[in-house]
């Protein structure tokens, strides 16, 4: 629920630039300092414990990060493959499909608006477990991908291709969080903020290969190949014999993550 509000900063952000564009400084400059007044007040009302390790698990070592090296790698390859619509979507829009400024706009905040959905991500694992969640989650942000390669002038498709993308995008960081808690149940915290470096990693390393790529390639071939490296991240799904259909705990005993 938590990554969901991504989606609608998305929304209000775009509806602020297309309402009052040439004041987007000031709409950044205002997201910044709503960012470090919340981080302020959710620090004052959160009672921090004296002993880490009591409450967010042990640190993530060596041996536990061998036991993440699966998430890990899925986290910065569909980070690499997510880089493209959120580094490049509107440019692909604007320059290769002529589509107007204000109507990009509309666009994104109809991705923002998909990315509310993502919250249901918990839901999901606990229905059809992490293997089939995480495949879906990357098959979904493949095809939104996609679709904006095929048809970039196309403003239907390229609002189910976001749509798809953004709820996609959030429901698979949200499957990110139970996939550390399954391997790392005891660091479970610790699991999933290393998962979530990787998949930032990813975006960054993606956005330069990808932006390098489009010179080459053009950007909608660019952008094929983005969805390419989703679907690559796939194949490093849990295995089958992982209890794929136990919840988001995946281990007998183990309490569910709150996702």
């Amino acid at each position: 629920m938590v990554n969901s509000g991504t989606g609608a900063g998305v929304v209000v952000g775009g509806l602020l630039v297309l309402t009052v564009p040439e004041a987007w400084r000031w709409c950044w400059a205002g997201f910044a300092l709503a960012a470090l007044l919340t981080m302020w007040w959710a620090d004052r009302s959160a009672r921090w414990p004296s002993a880490a390790p009591l409450a967010l698990g042990r640190p993530v070592g060596p041996r536990r990060l061998r036991a993440l090296c699966r998430p890990l790698v899925a986290a910065v390859v569909a980070g690499a493959g997510c880089a493209g619509v959120w580094t490049f979507g509107r440019d692909l829009l604007a320059v290769e499909g002529g589509v107007p400024t204000r109507v990009t706009g509309l666009l994104w905040c109809v991705l923002g608006g998909a990315g509310l959905l993502g919250g249901i991500s918990g839901v999901l694992v606990g229905r059809i477990g992490l293997r089939a969640a995480w495949g879906a989650t990357v098959v979904v942000a493949a095809a939104g991908t996609a679709g904006l390669a095929v048809a970039p002038d196309d403003a239907r498709v390229a609002a189910v291709g976001l749509a798809c993308f953004g709820a996609a995008f959030v429901a698979l960081s949200g499957v990110l969080i139970a996939w550390g808690a399954h391997r790392e149940p005891d660091s479970a915290p610790a699991a999933a903020a290393t998962l979530f470096i990787g998949f930032t990693v990813g975006q960054a390393a993606g956005s330069v290969l990808l932006g390098s790529l489009a010179g080459w390639v053009g950007m909608p071939g660019a952008f094929a190949v983005a969805a390419g490296v989703l679907l690559a991240s796939g194949a490093a799904a849990e295995p089958r014999t992982a209890g794929a259909h136990r919840g988001p705990g995946e281990r007998p005993g183990v309490p569910a993550p709150m996702v």
